[in-house]
């Protein structure tokens, strides 16, 4: 009987709770709701859970700004291990502002921190602000927020910059365009509006709400697609905002309750990317500042993407003397072309390592030979270097962009987010990802047995058909 009541009132308190969040999301104002919240009917193993995480992306011409508010209640000294690290991403040329947290106690007492609390590390070209909350006991509720600017000027941009404007010239046009002024803008300065950063709904702990609003001048639009989320939450609810005296406003927003924990595994890199419930989301079309940028929609466009591609490659790969002289002396080894190539291969699988970006076209490293000399990098970056020591030995090799997402249609150039590569062994053109930890020369990771992708070769660059065994090997 006790146990029927205890169960009641947890389900009374998780209703009260879903009938109040709308009214409990200023910083510091906890509900009565709030506090008598247990652990989950559903998942009372759960020694923690994420209250509400609440963000919101405005994208303008002039730039885009990322707002995020998260609440978090304590039930044991297993939840706080679980949630008392947070730890923020962004990349150098972004700006994170407004950053604060705080624990708030059961008798009205609290504990602040601020952005002094936390600390930046680096990691090529990314900066991740961690903090851990000190002192927690079980019943606290923990909060934090911040907001990130995302600037990104063009001479910072990764391959994204390259794409945007693959999609309206050629960069040898956009670079006359420049040069005559036509473009006019401080790159330092520039704010990204390219990107509106990926939403995971799901945290280490269970989460009673996770919203998600992208809200867009009337300027842009974007698609999106998602990962993981049940059919009927899919669509977001969009609202239409106009003021007397500013520019109307698309805002669409997406919600999930209920959301089991997501418990990484640290030896399989695509478990976010596969398994998270996720928000990604693509530029379509964006109007003003002299621009305009849409959705690749044809063949001869990807044909631009990737002769535009191929101007990122400039700038980013830059071979050296111990590079050049170790890709010979591995392939010296070999006694036929498919052993050379094989030993190359098998030497950037075990002495590189993949960081935790995942599947995502934003480079970790300024250019190839920090990837060399750090030996860690994004998933496309080990591809990028295994292209380059093959074509060293004197193989004819190239990248292939791809996505392992298939939810929109392939016409548009911001779902591509890995690249494989691709090498022609006398005649026999097998394709190959360093990334895929444990795979066997010429097979394929799950998520990159993809139907098709971009080849890269400057005027040459064309759609292809992606054929390759899936390795079947545990990661």
């Amino acid at each position: 009987m006790k146990s029927t009541v205890f169960v009641i009132t947890l389900i009374l308190s998780v209703l009260l709770l879903s009938a109040s969040t709308a009214t409990s999301q200023e910083w510091g104002e906890v509900t009565d709701a709030e506090w008598q919240i247990g652990p989950p009917p559903d998942y009372p193993q759960s020694g923690a859970v994420v209250i509400f995480d609440i963000g919101q992306a405005t994208a303008e011409i002039r730039g885009l700004t990322l707002e995020r508010h998260v609440r978090m209640k304590v039930f044991s000294d297993d939840g706080v291990k679980d949630i008392e690290k947070v730890e923020i991403e962004h990349f150098y040329y972004d700006k994170l502002f407004d950053l604060k947290a705080q624990v708030i106690r059961p008798d009205g007492s609290s504990v602040k921190f601020d952005k002094d609390d936390f600390e930046i590390t680096k990691k090529g070209a990314v900066r991740i602000a961690t903090f851990r909350f000190s002192n927690v006991r079980a019943g606290d509720i923990l909060e934090y927020q911040y907001k990130i600017d995302y600037y990104g000027g063009f001479d910072k941009l990764g391959p994204e910059k390259y794409f945007l404007f693959s999609q309206e010239v050629r960069y040898s046009q956009y670079r006359a365009r420049k040069e005559r002024v036509m473009y006019v803008w401080d790159s330092d300065k520039l704010k990204n509006v390219s990107n509106i950063p990926t939403w995971f709904f799901d945290h280490p702990v269970f989460c009673l709400s996770s919203t998600f609003s992208a809200k867009l001048g009337s300027d842009l639009d974007y698609v999106f697609f998602t990962t993981n989320v049940p059919a009927n939450k899919v669509e977001p609810v969009s609202k239409r905002i106009k003021f007397m005296t500013a520019t109307a406003y698309k805002r669409h927003t997406w919600q999930l309750e209920n959301i089991r924990p997501f418990i990484p595994d640290s030896s399989d890199i695509y478990s976010e990317e596969v398994r998270r419930s996720a928000l990604y989301f693509q530029l379509l079309s964006t109007q003003g500042q002299n621009r305009v940028i849409h959705a690749v929609c044809a063949d001869k466009h990807l044909q631009y993407l990737g002769e535009s591609f191929q101007g990122y490659l400039h700038e980013y790969v830059a071979t050296t003397k111990k590079m050049r002289n170790l890709a010979r002396k591995l392939a010296g080894a070999g006694e036929t072309p498919r052993q050379k190539a094989e030993i190359i291969y098998d030497w950037v699988v075990s002495n590189y390592s993949v960081d935790s970006s995942g599947y995502v076209l934003r480079p970790t490293q300024k250019n190839l030979k920090k990837v060399f000399t750090d030996k860690e990098a994004a998933p496309f970056e080990l591809n990028i270097l295994l292209v380059e020591m093959l074509k060293i030995v004197g193989f004819d090799a190239w990248q292939v962009l791809i996505s392992t997402r298939d939810k929109l249609p392939f016409r548009y150039t911001g779902k591509f987010n890995h690249m494989l590569a691709l090498v022609d062994i006398e005649g026999e053109r097998v394709l190959l990802d360093a990334s895929g930890k444990g795979c066997p020369f010429g097979l394929l990771p799950s998520p990159s047995v993809v139907a098709k992708g971009v080849l890269v070769d400057y005027n040459n660059s064309r759609p292809i058909g992606i054929s390759g065994q899936e390795c079947k090997t545990e990661m």
